[in-house]
């Protein structure tokens, strides 16, 4: 009887697939390392030659299981091809040659782009939001596997997770923060700041202040500190003022400036040869002796023609 045939994979030609084989193959590693014989030699050497191409062979490869052992084996064994050395001797030899680890392998796929007036720009059929500072000048985009980098002059002007849909529109709210400025409104209506969650302490200053007049534009001064102080501190800010009780933006950046200012510095020993010999003393009843007038209504020791008390007096202020 004729066996059953498997369907062919895609991509490859029919014949080759259903005569090549599926081989179950695992990794050598260090301890478990054996000379290879002419049939593991052929697995990656010579069916690679003697086939065209690699499609005629599928190899699963598994490193589970590595042993604790690797290294004494390493030490123990002979080399398959250098028989005279062990495995270790080659390898400290070839370790001079290795090339050292740089990281991990940065690669994307790199295109211009410019950017809109609503601080957006479009890359495969989706939009996503940049820092307004960066609108009008161009732009470079780095698109990763799972990410969407935008730089402009080096440095990173938005940072997102891939799309793969199609006319989406991808916000980062922070990105606007500097528009709400002049548009504080759009913080309530803004397209970007739909669900937009914040960390818990500025949401709850946030629906404290919608109950205000000015609410959204003291929300704004808040949100506008994130830039400078960072979010933890502004977060931080937030949640002291809420436990004293009062919600206003004017304490908040109060709390902020404070925490901002250097801490005291530490006072510094006088030297013995500076140190007064007379120490002025704060005695405002020295004053009283200028305002003494006389028997004519005058002041006394307003001057040069003062009496020598009030000369005294003044030469100790």
């Amino acid at each position: 009887s004729t066996p059953e045939r498997k369907p062919p994979v895609p991509g490859r030609v029919p014949e080759l697939a259903a005569a090549a084989p599926t081989r179950e193959f695992s990794m050598p590693t260090i301890g478990e390392y054996s000379p290879p014989d002419d049939r593991t030699r052929s697995g990656w050497c010579a069916s690679a030659s003697s086939h065209r191409g690699c499609a005629s062979r599928r190899w699963r490869i598994s490193t589970a299981g590595w042993p604790t052992n690797a290294l004494p084996n390493a030490k123990a064994r002979r080399h398959p091809e250098q028989g005279e050395r062990t495995i270790w001797d080659v390898f400290e030899e070839e370790r001079a040659s290795f090339i050292p680890y740089a990281g991990r392998f940065d690669g994307y796929h790199c295109i211009p782009a410019s950017v809109s007036k609503t601080c957006t720009l479009r890359f495969d059929n989706n939009k996503y939001s940049v820092l307004s500072s960066a609108v009008g000048r161009p732009v470079e985009i780095h698109a990763y596997a799972d990410r969407i980098v935008i730089r402009q002059d080096g440095a990173v002007v938005g940072e997102h997770a891939r799309s793969f849909g199609r006319n989406e529109v991808v916000y980062d709210p922070w990105h606007y923060v500097p528009v709400l400025a002049r548009k504080p409104n759009g913080l309530r209506n803004g397209a970007p700041f739909r669900e937009w969650v914040l960390p818990s302490a500025m949401e709850k200053v946030r629906r404290k202040l919608g109950a205000a007049d000015d609410g959204d534009r003291q929300m704004v001064s808040i949100l506008t500190c994130v830039l400078t102080d960072g979010l933890s501190a502004v977060e931080s800010a937030c949640q002291e003022a809420l436990e004293h009780g009062v919600c206003s933006a004017a304490v908040i950046l109060n709390i902020l400036a404070r925490s901002r200012d250097p801490a005291a510095g530490t006072i510094l020993s006088i030297p013995q040869a500076l140190t007064l010999a007379h120490e002025p003393v704060a005695d405002c009843a020295r004053y009283d002796s200028l305002r003494r007038t006389n028997s004519h209504g005058t002041h006394r020791g307003t001057g040069t023609d003062g009496s020598a008390e009030a000369l005294r007096n003044a030469q100790r202020l």
